[in-house]
């Protein structure tokens, strides 16, 4: 018999189906990976990205016609991000899918590549939740976040000389202290303001949230429920005004180098059911610690 549908043909149309849904969801859901430094392994044979921070060549004054003796040294020094092993499992029931008015395949597809964005957003952010970081502002669990702190957090990248490329990641529950301060002071000092906020692109924006690429306090701004929360005497967020050339991000698209699909389908009988598994591989550091000022805030 020939042109039957048999169950190998379903399950890949099924995979490619999930394949192409996970990946289009990851791209329009992550935020970080394309902005900060990254470290492709794919096709290198090690799980080993190496971000060098280079030193600044020291400048000598020397007289006209005399020979340059000393060498300025810009030796780099090596930080080394190893990828990890992630991994992403659903177990749909074949009654379930059988059952379900939707195209299952499809959703799981989409609900995989949003858990991915999602986690490769807050190992990013958590990578300064540690004690890599040099700088902080906001001292202890009951402080509240202001604009003066992340003026004072820009001020030390202006003096390191590292507030270019700035990104602003805040958590929702700081930003909206943010928003509210910078909506007050737009008005006047009577109250009486109709405008009801600032003209000004930045004042508008300020009404929104995610990422807003109109340049606020010299940067872009992350606002974003994947920056995490760390401990001082009590749980407290931990945002950052960093330069996204001082974090680093490595990772190693391990199934491409294998040929396996991105998804793969795993049928267990005796369960009645089928595995959708997502392998992937990376990982996520501070490269110059004097780039990164963390913002610690009381939670909300």
């Amino acid at each position: 018999m020939a042109n039957e549908m048999t169950v190998s043909t379903l399950a890949s149309v099924i995979n490619t189906e999930a394949i192409m849904e996970a990946r289009l969801a990851f791209q329009t859901s992550v935020n970080l990976a394309g902005v900060v430094r990254t470290g492709d392994l794919t096709g290198v044979p090690t799980a080993a990205a190496s971000f060098p921070a280079f030193t600044a060549p020291a400048v000598s004054k020397t007289a006209e016609a005399t020979d340059q003796t000393t060498n300025a040294t810009i030796t780099p020094t090596d930080v080394v991000l190893t990828v990890a092993r992630r991994v992403v499992k659903v177990l749909p029931t074949d009654l379930s899918r059988g059952a379900s008015q939707e195209n299952i395949s499809q959703r799981l597809g989409q609900m995989i590549g949003l858990a991915r964005a999602k986690q490769v957003d807050a190992d990013i952010c958590a990578s300064w939740n540690s004690t890599s970081f040099t700088y902080a502002v906001g001292a202890t669990n009951s402080t509240d976040v202001s604009i003066a702190m992340i003026l004072s957090a820009l001020l030390i990248l202006e003096g390191k000389e590292a507030n270019q490329n700035l990104i602003l990641s805040l958590h929702p529950s700081q930003w909206a202290h943010i928003r509210g301060d910078l909506v007050l002071m737009s008005m006047t000092t009577t109250g009486t303001d109709s405008r009801g906020t600032d003209r000004s692109q930045q004042g508008q924006q300020v009404m929104d949230s995610g990422m807003l690429y109109l340049p606020l306090f010299g940067s872009k701004l992350l606002v974003t429920p994947r920056v995490g929360t760390g401990t001082d005497t009590n749980a407290m967020f931990m945002g950052a005004l960093f330069n996204a050339d001082c974090v680093g991000y490595a990772v190693k698209n391990v199934n491409q180098e294998l040929g396996i699909p991105d998804i793969e389908l795993q049928r267990d009988a005796s369960m009645g059911a089928t595995e959708f598994v997502h392998n992937y591989y990376d990982s996520a550091g501070i490269i110059r610690a004097a780039g990164v000022v963390l913002i610690k805030s009381q939670t909300y």
